[in-house]
């Protein structure tokens, strides 16, 4: 909120970046009513890229003191609580985030966008309609979302939905998921995924078939 992006060295115990405050950038671009940052990451590059209030991304080249605000998505008839979350690095200097309408890629290089519109109604309800994302060896996006989870080839474009069926043990066990996480033996066909009250479920992406842990097997709660 103050001091809107540190960064600390515990070696030297200093802060090697130190961005304006909050404030200076609201009064400079007068972009966003409330400033705080709710995803950050450093690419490989040393650049940082902050997910801002009201559909913005901020880029912040620290080496060059070079800061700027990216529109992707957001117009004059969105709502003003447009998200850009969250943020995922992907291969070939791309960026990947989720948006009002749409996945987006960025390239990371000319800044240039390409959105994926989702093929379902987005609804931020109860959280930001894209809680995680997950990009796999073979190039295919995956996002959960608070109405399920959701497959993408960049290459055609074509979307795949996967949602809980409730006569169906083997489908998701909800459909809010917070967390995507790769099988390290088999990280193109299986994927895990924490759910909201629904536990862990394993993901065969080969079949579309769930396997559920839940407090049955083992976990706390």
């Amino acid at each position: 909120f103050n001091n809107f992006l540190n960064v600390f060295d515990p070696k030297t115990r200093k802060y090697i970046v130190e961005m304006r405050s909050a404030g200076e950038l609201r009064r400079e671009y007068g972009l966003f009513e409330y400033s705080v940052c709710d995803f950050a990451l450093q690419d490989e590059q040393g650049v940082y890229w902050m997910s801002m209030p009201n559909g913005q991304l901020m880029r912040y080249d620290a080496a060059r003191n070079d800061e700027r605000i990216l529109h992707s998505q957001r117009s004059q008839d969105q709502p003003k609580d447009a998200t850009v979350f969250p943020l995922l690095l992907g291969r070939n200097g791309t960026l990947w985030y989720g948006g009002e309408q749409a996945l987006w890629r960025l390239d990371r290089r000319t800044l240039s966008m390409t959105p994926f519109p989702w093929p379902i109604t987005m609804v931020n309800d109860p959280y930001p309609f894209t809680a995680a994302l997950h990009e796999g060896p073979d190039g295919i996006m995956w996002a959960g979302t608070m109405k399920g989870l959701l497959r993408l080839d960049p290459v055609t474009g074509a979307w795949k939905h996967y949602q809980n069926e409730a006569n169906d043990p083997r489908s998701l066990a909800v459909n809010i998921i917070f967390s995507i996480a790769p099988d390290p033996q088999d990280p193109i066909n299986v994927l895990w995924l924490g759910m909201n009250g629904g536990g862990l479920n394993r993901f065969d992406a080969r079949t579309g078939d769930v396997t559920r842990f839940t407090t049955a097997d083992g976990l706390p709660n």
